[in-house]
């Protein structure tokens, strides 16, 4: 049951303050900046900061924000679709139905460098990136810092089937001193 229907509070006007400590706030004289927040924790909540978006705030930080372009997490301005912005970020992909420390794979962009990797129930990155693009565009399967157009790290296995090699082919051998 509402307990309030409107009111006016520093000069902003409050509308449906109710028993679970909701309110809708309009700015008096503009309804581009409204906002929905926890009366009594004013600092997480929705508002609509300008002209056809919605921001996610929470702690008094715009963490997230739909435009017309798209959904920005980070960032104020997307200009795709999804945008994440941020030191380091990712994004996870988890299933559910995993076994143990195995449910979680990360997409991440990290000193220019792009990474697909596993990571812990604990949400630490627990191995080494499966795949690695750099800012060369040099890919590594197995190793963070491919040095070529393909780095291979370990062994690769080709099992049943036709290989064609168009062109020289260099490979070492690790070698032991005795």
């Amino acid at each position: 049951m509402c307990t309030t229907l409107w009111s006016i509070i520093n000069r902003e006007a409050v509308f449906g303050a109710d028993s679970q400590n909701l309110q809708v706030t309009f700015p008096v004289g503009t309804v581009t900046q409204a906002s929905v927040t926890d009366q009594t924790n004013k600092n997480s909540g929705l508002a609509w900061p300008v002209n056809q978006t919605l921001s996610v705030i929470v702690n008094n930080v715009e963490s997230s924000r739909f435009t017309t372009t798209g959904l920005g997490n980070g960032t104020t301005t997307p200009n795709w679709k999804l945008q994440v912005a941020g030191t380091r970020p990712s994004i996870a992909i988890t299933d559910t139905a995993g076994g143990t420390n195995k449910q979680h794979w990360l997409l991440s962009s990290q000193g220019g460098n792009f990474y697909f990797a596993t990571s812990s129930d604990a949400l630490a990155t627990s191995t080494i990136a499966a795949l690695t693009v750099n800012s060369n565009g040099y890919l590594g399967l197995g190793t963070t810092s491919p040095g070529t157009l393909l780095s291979l790290q370990g062994i690769a296995n080709f099992d049943t089937g036709t290989s064609t090699f168009s062109s020289f082919i260099s490979y070492a051998t690790a070698s032991s001193t005795g």
